[in-house]
C-alpha cells in the first residue's frame, strides 16, 4: 500500500460538501479525521462515504492512485472537537452558511488548535473579516470556497483575511493542488468572491433575456444548465436557486439538496469523467 501523505486533515461538519471534502483529501493518500456533534451522524456519513467511493471505483471514476479500501482507511469519524483536531496541520470548516453557527466553530478551534495548522471555511459568501474576527490565529485563517460538490468539480476559491499570513494561502494552494483541486487565488476580500459575482452576471442576463421575450425560460434553463450551470448541481444557473433554497439546517443540512445532488450524480460522474470544466479558465494564479 501506498503510505499515506505526511499529515492529518480534520472536516468539520459531514454533510454533503464535508464528505465530499473527507473523499478528495483521502484520495489524495492524507489521513482524515471527519467530525461532528453527533455519533450518528458521523455513522452516517462514514458509510455514505464506503458506498459512495465503491461505486467510483466501480465506475472507474475514482481518483488518486489508491484503491477504495485504501482510502476508505485513512478516513475515520469522531465526535469530540478536542481529540479530533489534534496532530491536524490542516482544517477544513463545512458546517451550515450561519455566520454565527461558523464563528462558534472556529472559536473553538481557535481555543485548541497550535501554531502550526490551517483553518479554513468552506463559505461560499461570508466574509473572511467577519469569519475571523477577533480569533488569536487569524494568521493561519483562510476562506477555501469549493464549488459544491468539490469532488466532482475541480474549483476552489482562495480568499483570505486581512490579516492572513502569504504562507497560510501559499500552503492551502499547494495541498488544492496535491489532492487534484484547481485553485484561485482571490488578492483581498470582495463581497461574493469572484465566482459567485461571476455567475449571477450570468444568471442576471439569463433573466433579463427571458424578461425582454428574447429567449424561452426552457432555452434559458437548458443554456446554462448545458453550458456553465455546473456549480448548480446539474441544473443551471436558472435552477440555482432552487438548488440554494434547499439547503436545510443543522451542522448537517442540506437533505433536500443533497436528494436532487444524488438524482444527478450521474451527470457529474459523466462530466468528471471527460472534464470538459468550463471553469478550468479561471485557475490560473
Amino acid at each position: 500500500m501506498t503510505s499515506p501523505a505526511a499529515g492529518l486533515v480534520v472536516i468539520v461538519g459531514s454533510g454533503l460538501i464535508g464528505r465530499s471534502w473527507a473523499m478528495l483529501f483521502a484520495s489524495g493518500g492524507f489521513k482524515v479525521k471527519l467530525y461532528d456533534i453527533e455519533q450518528q451522524q458521523i455513522t452516517n456519513a462514514l458509510e455514505n462515504i464506503r458506498k459512495e467511493i465503491k461505486l467510483l471505483e466501480q465506475l472507474g471514476a475514482l481518483k488518486g492512485t489508491l484503491s477504495a479500501e485504501q482510502q476508505l482507511s485513512l478516513i475515520t469519524g469522531c465526535s469530540n472537537i478536542q481529540e479530533a483536531v489534534e496532530g491536524a496541520m490542516h482544517i477544513q470548516e463545512c458546517v451550515p452558511e450561519n455566520l454565527e453557527v461558523k464563528k462558534e466553530i472556529f472559536a473553538q478551534l481557535d481555543g485548541i488548535v497550535g501554531d502550526d495548522v490551517v483553518l479554513s471555511s468552506s463559505t461560499s459568501c461570508l466574509l473572511p473579516s467577519r469569519l475571523f474576527s477577533g480569533l488569536a490565529h487569524v494568521k493561519q485563517c483562510v476562506v477555501a470556497h469549493p464549488v459544491n460538490p468539490p469532488y466532482y468539480v475541480p474549483l476552489v476559491e482562495l480568499v483570505p483575511h486581512p490579516e492572513t499570513a502569504p504562507a497560510t494561502v501559499d500552503r492551502t494552494h499547494a495541498l488544492m493542488q496535491k489532492i487534484g483541486q484547481s485553485p484561485v487565488r482571490v488578492l483581498k476580500e470582495i463581497d461574493g468572491f469572484a465566482l459567485n459575482r461571476l455567475q449571477y452576471a450570468v444568471i442576471s442576463e439569463a433573466w433579463r433575456l427571458v424578461q425582454v421575450r428574447g429567449l424561452h425560460r426552457q432555452g434559458g434553463a437548458s443554456l446554462s444548465g448545458g453550458g456553465s450551470g455546473m456549480s448548480g448541481g446539474g441544473s443551471g444557473v436558472i435552477g440555482r436557486r432552487k438548488w440554494d433554497e434547499g439547503r436545510g439546517n443543522g451542522m448537517i443540512g442540506g437533505q433536500k439538496a443533497e436528494a436532487r445532488m444524488s438524482r444527478g450524480r450521474s451527470s457529474f460522474l459523466g462530466y468528471h469523467a471527460g472534464k470538459p470544466w468550463v471553469l478550468l479558465a479561471l485557475s490560473g494564479d
